[in-house]
């Protein structure tokens, strides 16, 4: 990247980096008429296109997999391992990048299920949200417990792709990934206050994870210091984006789903047991690759500054239906949902809205304006669990405000309106007296977008009908 990769230590980290080399990448340069591209380098290119698409997340996620586990985590200072959670008990503050919520607790962890499964207890929990979501490094969700699914005690299998085997009686649930290597991330609800935020990281600290020999044989065990390789830097090297997916390809087969699709790889050199580089490519192919890579990367890029999806009668955009589990082939989106968040929960989960722009315009919204949003009677987002509306600039940070209020959800003490409706005020300044518990900050001189979340939606994909509040300009 621009530094290497030794400056990139989270997922936004990546994100700007390759903002950043795409921007300069498009700078005009004065030059001669190219030369005609010869059939083998359009072949190349045209191929390496498909590839660099649908192989995006597994560049992305060998990058965040060597920033968490080589360079450290961001927020906690430590060095990630295989099959071992990183908990977050930390305060999100305007510091944090990455659109960080306030309503739960995140932990990660990287498993390698290659050799063997792995076990993990999943504990009794106060009733509370909790959830877990399992994805392979193509960004594919796989399981998702949670607690709609589990009341009690119990234990649950993370196996791989082709693992025959038997497993402990105590495991009542089996969880496939589609590939050897993946990422969970859990989201621990809790109610904004000190003592319940350590009451969550005590019920996060009590879900255990071991391989399952360890577990059979009753060991303790603790995951060893992780080893992964370098991810090269594309400043320096036109292909080091396509030689990260070749050595991904060795470590973490594409599954077997997608074989008619990734076979044809083989021939620009993706593909299981070819490893040299591209060495073996002709000059007029290399070429081909490199143009594809530079190329797939500025698409990735301007993809996350116009995610699609659905718009609501208000404006709001709601991410697809098949955000998280992408069985539409749509490549492209799934890259670019990588690039923003590492991973969308599905929205039988949770939604997520987002207005990143006036209503009826394309402008941001504005710090040095004032707006409503306002939600009807009996309109407000029919969850089971949680719902939320946070404000983030355009670095995707929580905005800095003197009240220390990030976002406004159903756990706010808010005034509603006469009618039972909801207005919420979105500016820079206080509106002082009762709205002051109704006022959502921004920051003057600073353009910011808004997201919405409801977790537990109430219909599943079917509760995405919710039109999100109505936003106006009042001044």
């Amino acid at each position: 990247m621009t530094k290497s990769l030794k400056t990139i230590s989270s997922r936004r980290a990546v994100l700007s980096a390759v903002t950043v080399i795409s921007a300069a990448a498009a700078l005009p340069v004065v030059q001669a008429k190219p030369a005609a591209k010869s059939s083998a380098e359009q072949d190349a290119y045209n191929l390496g296109l498909e590839a660099y698409t649908y192989g995006f997340p597994l560049i992305f996620f060998a990058k965040l997999r060597y920033a968490n586990m080589m360079l450290g985590d961001a927020q906690m200072k430590m060095k990630m391992r295989w099959g071992s959670w990183l908990l977050r008990n930390v305060v999100v503050t305007p510091e944090v990048s990455g659109g960080p919520q306030t309503d739960t607790l995140y932990g990660s962890v990287w498993i390698d299920v290659g050799a063997e499964p792995f076990i993990m207890r999943i504990p009794k929990i106060d009733g509370r949200y909790w959830s877990i979501q399992m994805f392979d490094l193509l960004g594919q969700t796989f399981g998702l417990p949670s607690r709609r699914t589990f009341k009690s005690e119990e234990v649950v299998a993370i196996v791989g792709p082709g693992w025959k085997g038997v497993l402990p009686a105590e495991v009542t649930q089996i969880y496939r990934s589609p590939m050897r290597q993946t990422l969970s991330i859990m989201r621990m609800f809790f109610d904004g206050s000190d003592a319940d935020r350590a009451r969550g990281f005590a019920f996060a600290q009590q879900f255990t994870l071991k391989p399952l020999s360890a577990w059979v044989a009753r060991q303790e065990w603790s995951a060893p210091p992780a080893e992964v390789f370098a991810p090269g830097d594309v400043v320096k090297d036109p292909l080091a984006d396509f030689k990260t997916l070749q050595t991904m390809i060795q470590e973490c087969p594409p599954p077997a789903a997608d074989a008619e699709l990734t076979k044809r790889f083989a021939a620009i050199g993706l593909a299981q047991g070819l490893t040299d580089g591209f060495a073996s490519l002709s000059d007029a192919q290399r070429r081909g690759l490199a143009r594809a890579e530079k190329e797939g990367r500025e698409r990735v890029v301007a993809m996350t500054k116009r995610m699609p999806g659905t718009h609501t009668a208000n404006g709001w955009t709601v991410m697809r239906a098949t955000a998280g589990v992408y069985d539409d082939g749509d490549y492209l989106y799934r890259a670019a949902v990588a690039l923003l968040g590492v991973a969308a929960t599905p929205v039988s989960e949770n939604i997520y809205m987002t207005m990143q722009v006036e209503p009826g315009t394309a402008a941001p919204m504005s710090g040095d304006a004032r707006y409503t949003l306002r939600i009807l009677p009996g309109d407000y987002p029919r969850v089971g669990a949680f719902w939320s509306i946070h404000a983030y600039g355009f670095d995707f940070k929580l905005i800095a405000n003197p009240i220390n209020r990030y976002s406004i959800g159903d756990r706010t003490k808010f005034k509603r309106d006469a009618d039972g409706g909801l207005t919420i005020y979105v500016q820079a300044d206080d509106p002082g007296g009762e709205l002051s518990g109704n006022w959502l900050p921004t920051a003057k001189g600073k353009p910011f977008l808004l997201i919405t979340r409801e977790y537990e939606p109430s219909a599943g994909p079917g509760a995405m009908r919710w039109p999100g509040p109505e936003v106006r300009r009042i001044g």
